[in-house]
C-alpha cells in the first residue's frame, strides 16, 4: 500500500478521535507522529522531524489552525483538515487544502492520507 513507511504527523485535540486516526494509519502500515493535542506540541514535533504529511484538526483547543497551516505550506508539508465543522469555515487562502469531515469511514481517510503522501 503506498501509505506503508509513511511518517503522518497527527494533530487532534480529542483523544479518543486521535487514537481512531492513530490505530487506522498504523493499521495501513504508517509511522504516526503524535498525536499532538495542541499548536504548540504541534511545532514542537515539526522541529525536531520531517513528516511525509500532516493531518490536522482544524479546531485545536478552541483555536482555529490556521498558523499550523501555514506552517506546514511554508515548508512544503502536505497537510489535510479533519474536522466535524462544515468546510465553509476553512478561510479562503487555505480552500486548496483537503477536507475530511468527522465523523469519517476509515477507507476516507485513507484516501485523504494517500493522495497527501502521493503528491
Amino acid at each position: 500500500m503506498a501509505l506503508s513507511g509513511k511518517r503522518i504527523l497527527v494533530v487532534e485535540d480529542e483523544a479518543l478521535v486521535a487514537m481512531q486516526i492513530e490505530t487506522i494509519l498504523s493499521g495501513a502500515g504508517c509511522v504516526v507522529l503524535g498525536p499532538a493535542a495542541a499548536l504548540v506540541q504541534a511545532l514542537r514535533l515539526l522541529a525536531d522531524e520531517r513528516p511525509d504529511a500532516v493531518l490536522v484538526d482544524r479546531n485545536l483547543v478552541g483555536f482555529w489552525s490556521d498558523r499550523l497551516a501555514l506552517e506546514l505550506r511554508n515548508r512544503g508539508i502536505p497537510f489535510a483538515f479533519v474536522s466535524a465543522y462544515d468546510e465553509d469555515i476553512v478561510p479562503g487562502h487555505l480552500k486548496d487544502v483537503p477536507y475530511l469531515q468527522k465523523p469519517f469511514q476509515p477507507e476516507e481517510l485513507l484516501r485523504v492520507a494517500s493522495n497527501l503522501v502521493g503528491r
